[in-house]
């Protein structure tokens, strides 16, 4: 597969999209470039083996998370979530963080 596909938004999702939009809006003062949603996961069988090589039998489910990206001006990474009860977390990502 040379791209990723993509895949149109059901009504639902789109709701959460504009929420997520207007959260990533105010908070970076551009528009996001674009989304990304994650699809939720259960294993049926082989919880937790899998990190030593062993099958397991894991499924998609209908719960997500939904992420909007967009390109930085500076050498900062600000993670932000839409529930107020969890945290931001900003970063320096330049070499001189680092050292």
């Amino acid at each position: 597969m040379d791209k990723v596909p993509i895949v149109p938004a059901d009504d639902a999702a789109k709701s959460r999209l504009k929420k997520l939009a207007w959260h990533f809006e105010c908070h970076h003062k551009a528009k996001p470039e674009f989304f990304i949603r994650v699809p939720g996961r259960v294993n049926l069988i082989g919880e937790h083996i899998d990190y030593s090589g062993y099958a397991v039998c894991p499924m998609a489910i209908e719960q997500n998370i939904l992420v909007a990206i967009g390109q930085s001006k500076d050498d900062r990474i600000s993670i932000t979530n839409i529930d107020p009860k969890y945290e931001e977390i900003d970063m320096d990502l330049s070499i001189s963080s680092f050292r």
